[in-house]
């Protein structure tokens, strides 16, 4: 069986490009990396590298075991954060918002993590529209944030960018715009278009894009206002894929750019210098999320959606 150090040694040469490189990372003499990739190909019966050139380079074999190799070191990384989080003592009590729009599934499931590893913490959690997490920030009535746009944040607070939401372009089914067809600046001028509210911290993807407009506040409010049929408006894409799916929705085909409109996805907590153990947690998960977890299902707005799917060409 491979133990840890060999799987170690095998990942850093990978990811530093050579022997000597992993040796510096994990701080041993290259002769001891060498020496536990090569137990490690012993071990598996299996040659990871082929030597024959100036550098090693993965063979085959060893690029399909490395997915293996490197989910195991990080679940060995997960083993010791959480037990560290269990030996640290945890704050009593921690407030953790997230911007309506961004409470994917993997949000749910950190949030039961954390009742698992902290079950005597008092948790805050709230699920509320950008401004009023921005207004709990400004206020210290949150101890971290998960928004759009964190990037714009000023006044003393820490930032870091995880990954990317994706709006999508909809109108209710039956609305002028469902139309089959690439739609124009000018089609959009001629109707209603639900925007959020504008200001210095609101991601710049929220933009108007017709003179007649109706601002909300939340994208939870935006939504009804299109299923009513009130209007068109640029929705996340979690919020809105099983309306499209079911028919209720249509996608529109924008002809003037892609539809692909991406905005950031970060972190936010104070600048405070001292931080407990179940904020280091909630951003230590955060830190390895891939930064699709917010783009939703890609049939969802991708361009030709609405000709090749029927319930949006109603």
């Amino acid at each position: 069986m491979a133990d840890f150090e060999q799987l170690q040694a095998f990942v850093a040469a990978v990811e530093t490009g050579s022997f000597s490189a992993a040796a510096r990372r994990l701080g041993k003499a290259q002769s001891a990396v060498s020496t536990a990739i090569s137990n490690l190909e012993i071990d598996l019966d299996i040659s990871l590298f082929d030597r024959t050139g100036y550098r090693p380079e993965l063979t085959e074999a060893g690029t399909r075991l490395l997915r293996h190799a490197q989910s195991v070191l990080e679940e060995v990384n997960a083993l010791h954060v959480d037990a560290q989080a269990l030996n640290d003592q945890a704050e009593p009590r921690f407030s953790l918002f997230v911007e309506q729009g961004l409470m994917v599934p993997r949000m749910w499931d950190l949030v039961a993590r954390i009742a698992e590893i902290f079950p005597t913490i008092e948790l805050n959690f709230a699920h509320l529209p950008r401004p009023a997490i921005v207004s709990a920030l400004r206020t210290s009535q949150v101890d971290l944030a998960l928004i759009t746009g964190a990037d714009r944040m000023e006044g003393g607070f820490r930032t870091r960018g995880i990954g990317f939401q994706r709006l999508v372009p909809v109108c209710k089914s039956d609305h002028p715009l469902s139309v089959p067809r690439e739609i124009s600046r000018g089609d959009l001028k001629r109707h209603r278009h639900i925007v959020g509210p504008s200001g210095p911290d609101v991601p710049t993807t929220r933009r108007a894009l017709s003179p007649k407009i109706w601002t909300v506040e939340d994208p939870q409010t935006q939504l009804e206002c299109v299923v009513s049929g009130l209007g068109w408006a640029e929705c996340p894409v979690d919020m809105v894929t099983e309306l499209v799916t079911d028919g209720t929705l249509a996608v529109m085909e924008y002809a003037f750019e892609q539809n692909a409109i991406l905005d950031t996805v970060g972190v936010v907590t104070s600048n405070k210098p001292v931080t407990g153990p179940v904020q280091n947690w909630v951003l230590e998960q955060l830190a390895h999320w891939d930064q699709k977890a917010w783009v939703g299902p890609p049939h969802v707005g991708r361009k030709q959606y609405s000709r090749t799917t029927p319930t949006s060409q109603k």
